[in-house]
């Protein structure tokens, strides 16, 4: 997400760096990019995960077929998979729920927790870039 970028990028402005010396500055752009690429990386790997087990489990299937097995697992599914043909028409909502009738109650729960945090690093990010924006644009008036 851009905002990330560019949160990143004031981190890593705010950094000491002795900007005079081309070595050091050298030094410090390749370790900056080794962090960003092991960030991006592992990020690019939690969503690689999530979306094939939600691609494995619900791509072609009906909702008769995620219904039963919510039923198998006495989870019950109050009619997010209702007991019809119709293929399953996922979000995250559904695919928090699947997983709790693929995987048990403790998979459920353990979604809904990511889903939170998710949503929290999200927001800090979020603001964290905004406080920097309003550093630089304070900075450049003085």
């Amino acid at each position: 997400m851009p905002h990330n970028f560019y949160l990143h990028s004031a981190l890593v402005k705010s950094r000491k760096v002795d900007r005079s010396k081309h070595q050091e500055i050298k030094e410090a752009n390749m370790y900056y990019t080794i962090e960003s690429g092991i960030a991006l990386f592992i990020s690019f790997l939690i969503n690689l995960f999530v979306v094939t087990v939600f691609a494995e489990g619900l791509y072609g299937r009906s909702n008769s077929y995620v219904n039963g097995i919510c039923h198998d697992k006495n989870i019950p599914s109050h009619g997010v998979f209702p007991n019809n043909s119709d293929s399953v028409d996922g979000d995250l909502y559904k695919g928090g729920i699947y997983l709790g009738c693929k995987y048990g109650s403790a998979a459920l729960y353990i979604w809904s927790i990511g889903i939170l945090a998710a949503g929290q690093s999200s927001t800090m990010t979020g603001t964290y870039a905004g406080q920097f924006a309003m550093e630089v644009s304070a900075s450049s008036f003085h």
